[in-house]
């Protein structure tokens, strides 16, 4: 069994609260067994806190972030998209000089999808 640390745990909670890597990633990149990982969890009241503190903000940052894009998607929005080209300068090859740029908007309707599903929650919520 691997050895525990408050560095190695830190790295762990930090990865879970990221929600870049599930369980398994994150013992196989830190190189430790999930057997360690969960005898840990189990045996360290700290870990165990510092887990579950990781997994609620984890979940509050991603409420947030489908609440935004819901939001988005009610109301509709813009995308700006900017294209620029360089080329080499004339007088010095190795600078490159602004050749072109090209700034184009699309706008995107409200998703009638969305505004359904919140319609129909809200009125289930109701009832």
């Amino acid at each position: 069994m691997a050895k525990y640390t408050e560095r190695l745990a830190e790295k762990i909670v930090s990865l879970i609260e990221e929600d870049t890597y599930s369980i398994t990633e994150i013992c196989k990149h830190l190189k430790i067994t999930r057997k360690s990982f969960y005898e840990w969890r189990d045996k360290k009241p700290e870990f165990r806190k510092a887990i579950e503190a990781a997994i609620e903000s984890r979940d509050e940052a991603l409420a947030i972030t489908a609440r935004r894009s819901l939001k988005k998607k009610l109301e509709g929005y813009t995308l700006t998209e900017i294209r620029t080209t360089y080329v080499p300068d004339k007088e010095n090859p190795e600078k490159l000089v602004l050749k072109n740029r090209v700034v184009r908007q699309k706008e995107y309707a409200p998703d009638t999808h969305a505004i359904r599903l919140v319609l129909l929650h809200n009125e289930t919520k109701e009832e």
